[in-house]
């Protein structure tokens, strides 16, 4: 079994993992989430050992105010178990 550089706390910067960027494209009268449906590398890909993705502002507000209304409206505390599906 291979160890997960990520998981075991060798990754210290956000700086050594490959780095990805939403693509924009324009879906008139769609959710916000699907003008943007995919990602592409900003330098290809190596052997970095995680991803750091970069989400536009409005979407990552988006979904994160979605996230907010779900953890109040359920009553979540830090800790709950929870699953939350992204799609």
């Amino acid at each position: 079994m291979h160890e997960n550089p990520a998981a075991s706390g060798s990754v210290t910067s956000g700086s050594q993992c490959a780095q990805v960027r939403a693509e924009h494209v324009r879906t008139p009268g769609t959710v916000e989430a699907y003008d943007w449906p995919s990602t592409t590398p900003e330098n290809g890909w190596d052997d970095e050992p995680c991803v750091r993705g970069h989400t536009p502002f409005k979407l990552n507000s988006s979904v994160g105010g979605s996230l907010g209304n779900l953890v109040r409206s359920n009553r979540l505390i830090d800790f709950d178990p929870c699953w939350v599906e992204v799609g």
